[in-house]
């Protein structure tokens, strides 16, 4: 599908635009991700019973959507494991609220440091949108972690790593097979030099209406076939500032 792209700037606007004109909240916004990345979770591993997934859980709302695909992928009939990127205390409250969700439903989380445990499939949800800079201490961990292994990576919004903006990275980064980035796909996915880091870009609906994109110039996504759509890296995406 052609669509356009946004800077992170941009993209928070549009989420502000969303709650103050329609009313539609974080937590509405951030379930509607977590069910899309979900049905890509299941898509990649076929069947979900048993299967393990491991999720990387950082502090911000990335890491609150993570923890909710969690949630879902264990009722779902998945073994999920989260590992965190920081300590619990560094935890957003929506973060920490959705993680504590997460371990209600059978979820096992291990703390920033651990070993990364045996995985099928791994979701990277550290960073995404406001990741600026290279990436230190447990959360560059986690993501050498991440790419030592032969595992299929599901990036959440944004590869950690990469400038969302931009597309900059800085080592270490996640290289992702597949990324699914929320609502709208960034600047920073779409430059010539990201499909080494996004791997196939899909985009999740998370509930913004048609009309909001089109007031600021951009060609909606078409999501009535399912949550999700795909975005064809080798063809040309505009960028509006």
């Amino acid at each position: 599908m052609h669509l356009g792209a946004v800077s992170a700037t941009q993209m928070d606007a549009i989420l502000e635009q969303l709650g103050e004109r329609l009313g539609l909240n974080t937590a509405a916004t951030q379930e509607n991700g977590a069910y899309a990345a979900a049905e890509q979770a299941r898509r990649m591993l076929t069947t979900l019973d048993e299967r393990a997934v491991v999720i990387l859980v950082g502090p911000g709302g990335t890491g609150a959507i993570g923890a909710a695909v969690a949630r879902r992928l264990a009722s779902w009939g998945s073994s999920v494991t989260v590992l965190l990127g920081v300590e619990r205390a560094l935890l957003q409250p929506t973060t920490l609220q959705q993680l504590e969700l997460a371990e209600a439903c059978g979820v096992r989380v291990f703390d920033p440091g651990a070993l990364l445990p045996p995985a099928e499939l791994i979701l990277d949800a550290l960073v995404g949108l406001h990741g600026h800079g290279r990436l230190e201490g447990t959360l560059a961990q986690a993501v050498r972690l991440a790419v030592s292994v032969k595992v299929p990576i599901l990036a959440l919004d944004v590869p950690s790593g990469m400038d969302a903006t931009s597309g900059k990275a800085d080592q270490p980064v996640i290289r992702a097979d597949v990324t699914v980035t929320l609502g709208y796909p960034k600047t920073g996915l779409v430059k010539p030099f990201s499909p080494v880091l996004v791997g196939q870009l899909l985009v999740a609906d998370l509930g913004i209406p048609p009309q909001l994109w089109q007031h600021i110039g951009q060609p909606a996504p078409d999501f009535s076939a399912g949550p999700l759509v795909a975005v064809d890296l080798d063809s040309k995406v505009s960028e509006k500032d």
